[in-house]
């Protein structure tokens, strides 16, 4: 058990760092994204308008997408531990990719949603809280299945699919 220990111990700091990294890039878009909509207003950040734009919603569905993978990849840690033909370095890789391929799901996921690709209504409203950006964002960090579901269904919209779901590589003899 020690030796999960200090597996999860490295897992949480790895992870913390890709997050935070990551938060520091949104800041960075946020920020961008005031000088340049709101002629460098800064005070409009501590608006509840800022929490409402389309842009904010996105990046707090990022965020969540983040968190969602952090999540899941501390629920799936006991499995890691049978994976004794894995390297450090590749779980290390792995941990600390997920959080960013979570982040990177959530934000094309809110993107989708916020043009209109994909339509969701809740309850009847179509409209999009931040709460909605929240779930959405969290459940497309969490589960890589969710959100690859749903951008079957843009891709669809599109004309890419052919409305198969994809299958897996055949293995040859």
């Amino acid at each position: 058990m020690p030796g999960l220990l200090a597996k999860a111990i490295t897992l949480i700091c790895f992870l913390a760092i890709t997050v935070l990294l990551f938060l520091v890039s949104c800041l960075m878009l946020v920020v961008i994204d005031v000088t340049v909509l709101h002629e460098a207003d800064l005070s409009y950040l501590l608006t509840t308008q800022s929490l409402t734009s389309k842009p904010m919603k996105v990046l707090i569905g990022t965020f969540f997408g983040c968190c969602g993978s952090v999540v899941s990849l501390l629920l799936r840690l006991p499995d890691f531990e049978i994976l004794k033909d894995k390297s450090r370095t590749f779980l290390r890789a792995f941990g600390g990719t997920q959080p960013v391929i979570g982040g990177i799901f959530a934000f094309v996921l809110g993107a989708l949603i916020s043009a209109k690709i994909i339509n969701i209504s809740v309850g009847g409203s179509s409209d999009l809280s931040p709460w909605l950006f929240v779930v959405l964002g969290f459940l497309a960090g969490f589960s890589e299945r969710f959100t690859r579901n749903l951008l079957h269904v843009a891709e669809s919209h599109f004309g890419g699919a052919t409305g198969q779901s994809p299958q897996p590589p055949q293995q040859g003899p």
